[in-house]
């Protein structure tokens, strides 16, 4: 009985570690996204100032 559980909760912990590496994996992304975009909007800022 408590074998069963154990099995349950690792495969909870793994499907959340999962998750997790999901949502790191994403915010890694949104990250890069934002910061070429300030790259863009640094570069199209100074052309206008000019």
């Amino acid at each position: 009985m408590g074998h069963i559980s154990r099995d349950r909760h690792s495969a909870n912990a793994h499907r959340l570690t999962r998750e997790c590496q999901g949502l790191q994996d994403f915010l890694t992304r949104v990250l890069r996204y934002l910061e070429n975009q300030a790259a863009f909007i640094a570069i199209a800022a100074i052309g206008t100032i000019r």
